[in-house]
C-alpha cells in the first residue's frame, strides 16, 4: 500500500517521520515548532499538495483500559464516559482527551480476568456491555497539533502508534480469533489482545525475562494465537522462553504504523481509537472538509451566475420580440 500522505511517530528516543516516500528520524527533545517545521520541509520535498497528516503517541504515554457499562451509564454520553475513566486511570477528566469502543458481545468474553476485577456488581439483566478506552493527556499534544496547524499542515488525526499497528496487522492477517500481538521496540514491548477487531487488552511493558514471565502468568489472556512483530534474535529468545507457541510477522513494525496510518485516512470507523477530539480537535473543524467545501461554493456560484445570465438572455430575446411587434404594429 503506496503512503501518499503524513504520519509522525513518537518513540522512546526519537520521532520517526513517514512524508510520502521521504522519511527521517530527529530527537526526541526537539520543540514542537521544529518538529513541525521538519515535517513542513519533508512535505516540500516530497512534493505533495495538502496531506493528511496523522500523529501517533507512544505507548508510554498512553493510558488503556476497559469498564463495564452498567445501566447508570449511558455509552453515548461522552463526558460521563470520561468522567468514569477518572477512576480508572491516573488522570482527571479535564487535562485528558479519551476515545472509547464498545466491545462486541462475541469477543466480550476473551477480557482478561484481570480487567473483570474492577467489574462493578452484575445488573439483574446478566453480563454487562464493555467498553475499551484510550486517553492521554491533552496538554502536549494540544501544542504539537497547533505548531502543525500553524504551519500550514493538516493534522488529521491522532492515533497511538500502537493501535495503528493493530489496525493494519488485522487488515493484512484477517484474524478471525482472538489473537495476542506482542509489538517489540527499542527495549519495550507492547500486548495487544485482538477480537472482532477490537482492542481488549494492552499492557504496555519493558522487553526483559521477568516482565514477559509475570504478564504470561498473571495478565495473559485467553488468545487462540500469538502473533510477534518486531522482534530481534535477543528479544524472540525471551519471548520464546515464556510462551510456548508464538507466530513471528516478518514485517517492520514501522511498516506495519505506515499501513495503519493509510488505513486510518482512506477509512475511518469507529473500531478504532482515533483522539483527535475535544480539546484536541481542530480549531477549525470544517478544515478537513475545506477543498470540498470550496467545490461547493463554486459550484453555487457558478449555477447562480448560468441562472442570471440565463435571466438577463430571456430578457434580452423578450425585449426584441416586443421591439418586433411594435414595428410590424407601426
Amino acid at each position: 500500500m503506496s503512503f501518499r500522505d503524513c504520519l509522525v511517530v513518537e518513540r522512546t528516543n526519537d520521532w520517526y517521520i513517514r512524508v510520502g516516500s521521504e522519511t527521517e528520524v530527529v530527537a526526541h527533545d526537539v520543540s514542537e515548532e521544529e518538529l513541525a517545521t521538519c515535517v513542513k520541509l519533508m512535505v516540500k520535498l516530497a512534493g505533495l499538495q495538502n496531506p493528511n497528516c496523522i500523529l501517533a503517541p507512544a505507548s508510554r504515554h498512553c493510558f488503556f483500559t476497559t469498564l463495564p457499562a452498567g445501566d447508570d451509564l449511558d455509552t453515548r454520553d461522552r463526558d460521563a464516559l470520561t468522567y468514569e475513566l477518572e477512576d480508572h486511570l491516573p488522570l482527571d477528566a479535564e487535562s485528558m482527551v479519551a476515545d472509547f469502543v464498545i466491545v462486541p458481545e462475541s469477543a466480550a468474553a476473551s477480557i482478561p480476568a484481570a480487567a473483570r476485577k474492577n467489574d462493578r456488581e452484575s445488573s439483574n439483566q446478566g453480563e454487562p456491555k464493555w467498553i475499551s478506552a484510550v486517553a492521554i493527556e491533552s496538554s502536549k499534544w494540544q501544542t504539537i497539533a497547533n505548531a502543525f496547524e500553524a504551519n500550514g499542515i493538516e493534522v488529521r488525526s491522532i492515533i497511538p502508534a500502537t493501535v495503528l499497528a493493530a489496525r493494519s496487522l488485522c487488515q493484512s492477517h484477517s484474524f478471525t480469533e482472538v489473537v495476542e500481538l506482542i509489538l517489540c521496540d527499542s527495549g519495550r514491548v507492547d500486548f495487544v489482545t485482538l477480537g472482532s477487531e477490537t482492542i481488549l487488552s494492552w499492557k504496555h511493558l519493558h522487553l526483559n525475562a521477568d516482565a514477559l514471565r509475570r504478564h504470561k502468568l498473571l495478565d495473559a489472556p485467553r488468545a487462540d494465537a500469538t502473533i510477534v512483530v518486531g522482534a530481534d534474535p535477543s528479544a524472540k529468545s525471551l519471548i520464546d522462553q515464556a510462551y510456548v507457541s508464538t507466530e513471528a510477522v516478518d514485517e517492520a513494525l514501522k511498516v506495519c504504523w505506515e499501513q495503519g496510518a493509510a488505513l486510518s485516512v482512506a477509512k475511518q470507523t469507529s473500531r478504532w481509537f482515533d483522539l483527535r477530539r475535544d480539546q484536541l480537535s481542530p480549531a477549525d473543524p470544517l478544515r478537513p472538509i475545506a477543498t470540498q467545501l470550496r467545490w461547493v461554493a463554486f459550484s453555487v456560484a457558478a449555477c447562480l451566475l448560468v441562472i442570471i445570465l440565463g435571466s438577463w438572455w430571456r430578457t434580452q430575446r423578450i425585449n426584441q420580440e416586443i421591439d418586433r411587434i411594435q414595428a410590424e404594429q407601426q
